[in-house]
């Protein structure tokens, strides 16, 4: 199964299709389980992510666990052909979410449902360990460095404000990537946002890690490593 991660690449993908009238299209969807891994004081914590991607709109999505516990994954961020889902930071627990195999049930719009499965193993991708996330005066930048990482298969850096909304988000980055530069003029601004001095910021790097027989970007893992710059100065 091929999946992608952020709307934006999903859309590209999609793209070709939309000059075809949907009567005309062979439905296809896949869903994907994998864990998430962040640091909560000094205590590794873990959480589950559900994300399901399809070539028509979606109407409704659901996956269900080995336990047979339900998850309703919803429209990220307003697209119909992608649906997600990912454990509230209050419910991060110490264990891992349940392994095993995931089934997704995807209802589409024009009234077919799909039905895809994914199996989600134990292992998991650390967050990365930053050696740096401050603001270069001279450049104008927030500068984020981190330690080189082995397993992972690719990064994405994240802006969040005060109202832990994503201003920024990166395009991906390679495996090898140990730093990342965000300035006013770096690319992937969200629609109308701008950095404001004086503001502090998280800085979230993701690193994702693929399931080992895994191509695209099927993933097994993600973690999120966050430190915090005020824009304009420390």
């Amino acid at each position: 199964m091929k999946k992608m991660f952020f709307p934006v690449l999903g859309l590209a993908l999609l793209a070709g299709f939309w000059a075809c009238d949907n009567e005309e299209i062979i439905a296809d969807g896949d869903g994907d389980a994998f864990i998430v891994t962040k640091v909560v004081g000094d205590v590794p914590v873990h959480g589950l992510a559900l994300h399901a991607m399809g070539n028509l709109p979606f109407s409704s999505v659901t996956a269900v666990d080995d336990d047979g516990t339900s998850f309703s994954l919803k429209s990220y961020s307003g697209y119909e052909y992608e649906f997600y889902f990912e454990t509230d930071d209050e419910d991060y627990l110490d264990e891992l979410p349940v392994v095993g195999t995931y089934e997704f049930t995807m209802n589409l719009k024009r009234g077919e449902t799909l039905v895809s499965t994914d199996e989600l193993t134990d292992d998991i991708i650390d967050p990365a360990t930053l050696t740096k996330c401050e603001y270069n005066a001279t450049g104008s930048r927030i500068e984020i460095t981190w330690e080189e990482m082995d397993n992972a298969d690719y990064f994405v850096v994240l802006m969040k404000d005060a109202n832990n909304a994503t201003v920024f988000i990166s395009a991906a980055l390679t495996g090898s990537s140990t730093g990342f530069n965000i300035s006013s003029s770096t690319a992937s601004w969200a629609s109308g946002q701008t950095a404001e001095d004086g503001e502090t910021y998280a800085v979230e790097v993701h690193a994702f890690m693929y399931e080992p027989t895994g191509t695209s970007l099927n993933l097994q893992a993600k973690s999120i490593a966050t430190a915090t710059a005020v824009w304009g100065g420390n």
